[in-house]
């Protein structure tokens, strides 16, 4: 049990020293409520046992009762859940341009209120840090929630993390900047534990619990970076350095372009190119229409709008970059075998110029009789849901142990 759980039951001394019922109140949060037949179920308990649980937590003030929101026939079942005020914990996002976002989310998923800011992103990280800090407190006298009802704090950002130790290895978020304590920084401003996750596996956590792969157990999620989130039999697969899902860097083909690794005709650097040739060929026949002030050339999103506007080259060149992203799919489609694969959720507003780009090519998937079939979809979220996810990470494990467990780190 860890120290913000050992707070919340200090009055409880029944509950802190029944392993089962904190297995069962970890299984409701983690689920967001369990009909009393279905805890049964899954603990292979009577339900005369289960009734004598639900009595005591919620003689105890820490479930509540919650009609479910469908049901498959007849009488929607009455789910217990965690109490949602019995708990709050921060979600951080340090945004992908200037932006910090922070959210302050109760057990039961909802906001109740948010903070943002804009610094640039040549600050110093001891300074953006702190910004997303007074970002927190702010929440705080908002809300008129006190910090000793906060569970812990978790923070998305890009980059490669040494999750155990709370560190950025390196991130674009901090441009120039190495080998920084964020998490140990942000625990000391606001005295409670802090966690951090790629940006890229959290968002397939959010699809998984509120989106586009909800009850799905296998499907790999990929962000408009390149970064995949991969999600295997109902867990995140992170890797043992926790930087599993680097998809960018697959060797496709060959390109006049090198990687940061290196090498030429990866991922990375063959959409790259489609994209960067976007910036100079219209340069050519139309500068007034294009300007943007990225070296890379305009935002994806700029030139599927051109596409869809019919511009004959916007749309030869956005097909380019999504059959070279296609190929990706497909090989990594042999790999895992996933239900789906979801790519960026802009691609729902331009869909002949991407998912029927990506399906027509994920068609070669599977085409040797084997019967194999992986969906590509739009994912239901963007960057702006970050924050929100984040503020999961200090629910993982909070009471106990849970094999419902999907971010899968130690060291908490």
């Amino acid at each position: 049990m860890t120290e913000p759980a050992e707070l919340i039951l200090k009055h409880h001394a029944k509950i802190r020293k029944n392993h089962r019922l904190q297995m069962i109140l970890q299984t409701l949060l983690d689920r967001n409520g369990m009909s009393r037949v279905n805890i049964a179920r899954l603990f292979d308990i009577s339900r005369e046992v289960v009734t004598r649980y639900a009595d005591q937590l919620l003689e105890a003030g820490l479930v509540v009762e919650a009609e479910a929101e469908e049901s498959a026939r007849g009488r929607r079942p009455v789910l217990l859940k965690v109490n949602p005020a019995l708990a709050y914990t921060f979600g951080i996002d340090f945004g992908h341009d200037t932006g910090i976002s922070a959210v302050l989310l109760d057990l039961g998923d909802r906001v109740l209120a948010r903070e943002e800011a804009d610094l640039p992103r040549s600050v110093h990280w001891k300074e953006k840090a702190k910004l997303a800090a007074e970002l927190c407190r702010r929440l705080l006298a908002r809300t008129g929630i006190s910090r000793e009802q906060i569970a812990g704090t978790g923070v998305s950002l890009s980059g490669i993390l040494q999750l155990n130790q709370g560190v950025v290895v390196s991130s674009s978020q901090f441009i120039d900047q190495f080998e920084l304590p964020l998490a140990p920084l942000l625990k000391g401003e606001l005295g409670v534990p802090c966690h951090l996750v790629n940006c890229s596996h959290l968002a397939a956590v959010i699809e998984h619990r509120w989106g586009a792969a909800t009850g799905m157990r296998d499907f790999l999620a990929i962000g408009a970076g390149l970064g995949t989130g991969i999600f295997a039999n109902g867990k995140l697969c992170r890797g043992h350095q926790f930087s599993a899902g680097e998809t960018g860097y697959l060797q496709l083909g060959f390109s006049n372009q090198t990687d940061d690794d290196g090498r030429y005709g990866t991922l990375n650097a063959l959409v790259g190119s489609s994209f960067r040739r976007t910036r100079e060929r219209y340069r050519q026949i139309t500068v007034n229409r294009l300007r943007h002030d990225s070296p890379d050339g305009p935002p994806i999103e700029v030139l599927l709008q051109f596409a869809e506007e019919g511009d004959p080259l916007a749309t030869q060149l956005s097909t380019e970059g999504f059959e070279v992203l296609g190929r990706a799919l497909v090989n990594l489609a042999y790999i895992f075998n996933p239900e789906a694969i979801l790519v960026p959720s802009f691609c729902k507003t331009y869909p002949a110029h991407t998912l029927e780009v990506l399906r027509r090519v994920m068609s070669h998937y599977g085409a040797a009789h084997w019967h194999l079939e992986t969906r590509v979809l739009p994912a239901a979220f963007d960057e702006t849901k970050y924050a929100e996810g984040a503020a999961l990470l200090p629910r993982e494990g909070l009471f106990a142990d849970s094999p419902d467990s999907v971010f899968g780190f130690t060291g908490k």
